[in-house]
This record gives structure tokens, sequence and C-alpha cells, in this order.
């Protein structure tokens, strides 16, 4: 009865004072998907470890205040220090390293270097880089494409030439968002209905080899919106925050109270 009641202590103490469990999550910084297979090499002593299908990376080796590094195949490496529970490594993308970039078209997978196309990518810092009160800027960097504005948010695409132009937006070139088509069945594209601070990136396919994704002789602008990563907020983080809200607003009309 006493080895039994012995174990059963041993058994409780070890789970109150087991470490916390420290997982690392490996996901795209744009659209917020996992990234399996991500490697992480840990600064102290050189191991490797590797993500799951859901970006995820547990290892018992893994503690608080270690370093790891966190690559994956085209995107840029980041080195990050482990806090306790979840850490999130966001990773971006490296456009000079990517050898090999998938479009899709009508349920139609086709690599880059099968489309005979010049293409071209706007990322996220470019267009932060700028103000958020137009495209023009942000674009023109692009070689081979030229962005007009004669009146606020009235655009003027050319794409190698080509700058047909409709009353109300831009024709001859399709634009998507998201993947979904942004053109009307016209094939005008109101450019100046789209929110500057909705915009994360711009992909360009030049030329008319962009008809491989409908009707646009000028070519193909895919525009993909900007990711936002919830952060989980807990009771107790809102009622710290209700707290010295409270706090400040006493202070603020403490002459009511006198």
């Amino acid at each position: 009865m006493l080895r039994l009641i012995v174990l059963t202590l041993v058994i409780l103490f070890a789970g109150f004072y087991s470490p916390a469990q420290v997982r690392i999550f490996v996901k795209d910084a744009v659209s917020g998907k996992p990234l399996p297979s991500a490697n992480a090499i840990n600064a102290n002593n050189g191991s490797v470890y590797v993500a799951a299908s859901d970006g995820r990376i547990e290892n018992q080796d893994i503690t608080k205040g270690i370093v790891l590094t966190i690559s994956y195949v085209g995107y840029k490496a980041k080195s990050i220090t482990v806090v306790e529970g979840d850490n999130i490594a966001l990773l971006e993308a490296d456009y000079l390293l990517m050898s090999d970039i998938t479009v899709i078209g009508y349920e139609d997978n086709r690599k880059l270097n099968e489309i005979a196309a010049a293409y071209a990518i706007a990322p996220a810092a470019t267009f932060r880089r700028f103000g958020d009160d137009s495209m023009v800027r942000p674009m023109n960097t692009l070689p081979g494409i030229r962005f007009e504005e004669r009146s606020p948010i009235s655009y003027r695409v050319s794409i190698r030439g080509s700058l047909l132009r409709a009353p109300f937006g831009v024709r001859n070139v399709k634009v998507y968002w998201n993947g979904i088509p942004f053109t009307d069945p016209n094939g005008n594209s109101p450019l100046n209905a789209i929110d500057m601070n909705n915009i994360g990136s711009v992909e360009v396919i030049k030329g008319p080899a962009g008809s491989v994704f409908g009707a646009g002789m000028g070519g193909v602008l895919n525009i993909k919106g900007e990711s936002v990563v919830a952060n989980p907020v807990s009771a107790s983080d809102w009622l710290r925050t209700g707290f010295l809200r409270l706090s400040k607003l006493i202070c603020q009309h403490q002459y009511l109270f006198q």
C-alpha cells in the first residue's frame, strides 16, 4: 500500500514539474500557410529539426532560450530565440532564389519555364516603401511596365507598349484579385476600386503570353491581398487591459471623486 502511495505521488509531482511544452510553427509571411519540411538548426549544438506537414517543429531538445535558424527552399532564413509555449516563425519569400514558380490559369498548372513570357513581381516591401495613395510609384519600379495617373485613382497601364484604356478603367490587361478574375466580361478592369491598403503584392506576366489566362494581349496582373495574422488574446490579457484602461480613466477624472 505504501509503495502505491509513493508511486502515485511521484507521478503527480512529475506531472506538475514537467518542463513547459515548446513548439515552433513555420508559416509563409504573406499567406500564413504552413511550410512543411522546413529546417531548423540549433545554434548551440548544430542539431537539425524538420517541420511536420502542418509546419510544426517539436522536439524535447528544443527548450526556452536557444536560438534556431529557420530555413525553407525559396525563402529567406530567419533566426528566432525560443520562448515558452508556441513560437511562430514567419518566413518571407526570396524571389531571387526561387527557381520554379507555378502559375494557375483555368485549372491548368503551368510552370514559369513552360510559359514564353517575362515575369515580374512587386513584393509587399515595395508597396510599403511608398505611400498608400497610388499604385504608380511601386508599379513603375518593375521593368517594361508603365503606370500613369491622369487624375486621382484613374490609371493608365502600359505593359510593353499596350496602352488601351476604357472610360472608367484599364483594358487589354487581365487582372486577378487573389486568383479571382477582377476584370469584367467586357474586358474592363476598374483598378481604382482597389484599396491600396489591401494590396500585399502584385505578380505581372508581360505581353501576349498572358492570354493563357484569358483575353488580354497586354498582360496579366495578379494582385494579392495582404494577409493578417491574428494574435490570440487570453482572458487574463483582456482583464489586465481593461483594468489599465479603467485606472487611466479614473486618473484623468479623479476630480469627480473628490
